[in-house]
């Protein structure tokens, strides 16, 4: 990277959003307080403070940029479901003024792919292809629910995408397996912390 290419990332936390920028191994960073739903006011609010640190405008910031990525730790909203808050990122986009129609392919690979690539990871994680680690959750609904009858009678690959954005949540989430590795299962008691028994409480003494 040369002084004059940028690297750009923003983290969406609960209460502040953070921008660092890096260029030429020198790094600025800003604070803003974050803004929900609409998001994106204070992530621009962040970079357009840390660009002013950098002693440039947003404006002539952004063409220079080579890399953007975008986080955070809270999903952007009030719940950690990538379902959750795909919807939600539905939802923003239709009702906003020139919001963009975000179908359920494109909300599958903003939460996979999209992040990937950012982080230049894109040739180890973001799909399914062979070689890549195999991170992935596997859904399945309670029966006789609701997602259970609408994935029962789903029409396409597109539908049932569509349908796990819009009724999925944490109850549906039956495993979840990182670089191969099971990391949770829902049908699994986790094992006990060794270091637990150092805080139980002392047995009471017996009265006689």
């Amino acid at each position: 990277m040369t002084g004059s290419e940028w690297l750009i990332g923003v983290d969406v936390g609960g209460t502040f959003t953070d921008a660092v920028l890096m260029s030429g191994g020198e790094t600025w960073r800003a604070k803003s307080p974050s803004t929900y739903p609409e998001v994106g006011h204070g992530v621009i609010a962040a970079c357009r403070l840390a660009a002013e640190r950098a002693g440039l405008a947003l404006e002539d910031l952004l063409p220079k940029t080579v890399r953007f990525g975008l986080g955070t730790d809270v999903g952007a909203g009030t719940g950690l479901s990538l379902f959750k808050e795909g919807l939600m990122a539905y939802h923003v986009q239709m009702v906003r003024e020139g919001g963009e129609l975000i179908g359920p392919a494109h909300l599958l690979w903003l939460a996979t792919m999209a992040g990937a690539d950012a982080l230049g990871l894109a040739d180890e994680i973001g799909d399914l292809s062979p070689g890549r680690s195999a991170d992935f959750v596997l859904v399945r609904p309670p029966a006789g629910g609701s997602l259970d009858a609408v994935l029962r009678h789903s029409p396409s690959a597109e539908a049932t995408l569509g349908a796990l954005f819009t009724l999925a949540r944490e109850e549906c989430v039956a495993e979840v397996r990182v670089a191969g590795e099971r990391v949770f299962a829902a049908d699994r008691a986790m094992p006990t912390a060794p270091s637990a028994a150092r805080f139980r409480a002392p047995p009471a003494p017996s009265r006689r």
